[in-house]
């Protein structure tokens, strides 16, 4: 594909070669209201192909900004299908772990709460604390 690319390069540069110094006489051109005399052929062959060469980069710079968007959108869409995935595959594992948890919820036994002194209750052990190390009621030095 090079190979044919540079053989149509070098062929239209000597097309144009031949174009320009075979053709020396001049002409009168004019374009958007701009005349342009004692223009030779030559010359304003190529000023046609300067213009031709600016159309095809334009081209080429829509095209390559084409494609450019239409390769990010392709990203874009496989990343929202892959998070919509992972979405559903965690909605899954969280039904999957409730069901489970109810399971072992219903088959457990019921757990007791360990009770708790009652305030002022004098068979809870108390701490090693003496007289002298206390300086208001319920408070010790530390």
């Amino acid at each position: 594909m090079v190979a044919v690319g540079l053989v149509l390069l070098v062929l239209s540069v000597l097309a144009a070669a031949g174009i320009v110094l075979s053709n020396g006489e001049n002409v009168q051109a004019e374009a958007f209201g701009v005349s342009l005399d004692g223009v030779s052929v030559g010359g304003l062959f190529l000023v046609g192909m300067a213009v031709g060469v600016v159309a095809m980069l334009g081209l080429g710079l829509m095209l390559l900004g084409a494609a450019r968007r239409r390769a990010k959108r392709v990203a874009v869409k496989r990343e929202v299908s892959s998070v919509r995935g992972e979405r559903e595959n965690l909605a899954e594992e969280n039904a999957r772990l409730q069901a489970e948890l109810e399971r072992n919820a219903a088959s457990a036994p019921p757990t007791v709460a360990p009770a708790t002194p009652a305030v002022g209750d004098w068979s809870a052990p108390h701490s090693n604390a003496s007289a002298d190390d206390v300086d208001a009621p319920g408070r010790h030095r530390g």
